[in-house]
């Protein structure tokens, strides 16, 4: 008897598998910004990036003070999104800062959990 299509190594639902929540939702994010960026201009395209750099960059560097190896930018780059299409701010610094403290928030935890959701912190 073959195996059927449905059970091979490569089937959809291998595939689908593969792609897990944290990029289903960046996928998400991005597009949201850029239906966004139709309607209200492209402030918010920069507003995000510069938020998504800022949590990235604070991020690393919090890893590396804390001398961690594999670091995975996912959720990181999902709280950048987030800060960059709720915050509309006159200037960059406040979307820096809010990058800084939704990163900074990570330290606090009540049994090894966040106590608070670091991108509503930053925010």
């Amino acid at each position: 008897m073959g195996v059927s299509p449905s059970l091979q190594k490569n089937s959809l639902i291998d595939r689908y598998n593969r792609i897990n929540i944290y990029r289903q939702m960046i996928a998400t994010l991005s597009m949201l910004v850029l239906i966004n960026a139709f309607y209200s201009g492209s402030q918010i395209i920069v507003n995000s990036l510069i938020a998504v750099a800022g949590t990235i960059f604070f991020h690393f560097v919090k890893s590396k003070l804390r001398k961690k190896e594999g670091i995975e930018y996912e959720s990181v780059i999902i709280s950048g999104l987030f800060i960059g299409l709720i915050l509309f701010p006159s200037s960059a610094y406040v979307l820096v800062f809010a990058s800084f403290i939704a990163v900074m928030s990570n330290f606090i935890k009540i049994n090894n959990r966040h106590l608070f959701n670091p991108a509503m912190t930053g925010i």
